[in-house]
């Protein structure tokens, strides 16, 4: 193939526009392309000066290279292939420089353009391919990556993976915890604030992302996203065998259920708010088994005019481990394995509580 090399090190940068595919759904075309061209203009600007290969651009991405071309002292001249150890370097000043220019540029909505840059080191090959618009392109794991920096970046600021950090020590760069790359695993990552505010922002991010207690940007980081979280898992009532999740759900507006039981009364209350939750699913098997509910013999599902204890009831000891699962969970609701158990008590419910309706 044309133009077939192997790069065993080059930096590969991408940029993007925050908010911009919201944004075109209310401008006419022409003030699309307007704004892409005057932005990419500027941007092409730089190429040359800073020494960078720009590769292309699809939609408001902007991918450029560093390191594609060495210098060759023989003929003095660049060549296609080598090594060039300042390839990050460059990238760098390049990325900033990027960062600078934006600030002069309105969107057609009158705002500052916000843009994200990410950047990544590591190997890949080119060539040109296709046909039709045959085109010079980069491929491998470095574009993927660099991909990522990308899209789990905060406006302002370059997004450097640890590759890139190796390379860059003498930078103020801004530690993220990591961040959980989509087809990466977690990534240890850094930010590097380049406009006024950017600090601010980066630290927002990242202290929200500990909040989260996830590495996740535009996706989470840890085990525990394989794993729901239990603050956010809720069950399928109709999957489990309790009925469907729209009128299924007992509360005191949809039936005649009255308990004496004080415990009982508060947990109805609390699946009024919200009859899906773990804790409110836990707590009804709880107070259907334990036979607390003054009127169980009476209070009726108004959907099928059936028993609503007979219905949702299911043997106390699978009931018990599933409210031991949940309250453990809810007690480490960051825990993987704790929202594990809270899967597996609810599958074994489930199951016992088919072989009652059986």
């Amino acid at each position: 193939m044309d133009l077939a090399t192997f790069h065993e090190e080059v930096t590969i940068l991408f940029a993007d526009i925050k908010g911009f595919t919201s944004m075109v759904n209310h401008l006419h075309p022409s003030q699309v392309m307007l704004f892409l061209d005057t932005l990419y203009s500027t941007w092409d600007s730089l190429v040359e000066p800073f020494g960078v290969y720009k590769i292309e651009t699809i939609g408001d991405c902007y991918m450029a290279a560093a390191g594609l071309f060495c210098y060759d002292a023989a003929t003095g001249t660049k060549r296609l292939g080598g090594y060039d150890p300042k390839h990050a370097e460059t990238m760098l000043s390049f990325a900033k420089a990027m960062l600078e220019s934006s600030k002069t540029i309105k969107t057609p909505l009158g705002d500052t353009v916000q843009v994200r840059v990410g950047m990544h080191c590591g190997s890949c090959s080119s060539g040109v391919v296709g046909k039709r618009m045959p085109r010079f392109c980069l491929f491998g794991d470095c574009v993927n990556t660099a991909n990522r920096m990308e899209s789990n970046g905060v406006p302002g600021c370059i997004h450097a993976s640890h590759a890139a950090l190796e390379l860059l020590p003498e930078e103020n760069w801004i530690p993220t915890g990591g961040i959980m790359a989509k087809g990466k695993g977690i990534m240890h990552t850094a930010l590097l604030p380049v406009l006024p505010g950017a600090q601010h922002a980066a630290e927002v991010n990242i202290a929200e992302r500990a909040q989260r207690g996830s590495h996740g940007g535009h996706g989470a980081d840890s085990h525990a996203l394989a794993t729901p979280s239990v603050s956010s898992l809720t069950f399928d009532f109709a999957s489990l065998g309790l009925g469907p999740l729209n009128h299924a759900a007992p509360s005191r507006s949809t039936t005649s259920m009255e308990c004496s039981n004080m415990e009982c009364s508060s947990i109805l209350e609390e699946m009024d708010g919200n009859p899906a939750t773990p804790a409110a699913l836990c707590k009804r098997h709880t107070c259907s088994t334990s036979g607390t509910a003054a009127s169980a013999g009476t209070a009726t599902d108004q959907q099928t005019s059936s028993p609503v204890h007979s219905r949702h009831s299911c043997p106390s000891s699978t009931a018990a481990a599933l409210q031991a699962a949940l309250q453990e969970a809810h007690t480490s609701p960051g825990a993987p394995a704790a929202a594990t158990k809270v899967a597996a008590a609810a599958a074994a419910a489930a199951s016992a509580t088919a072989g009652i309706q059986r």
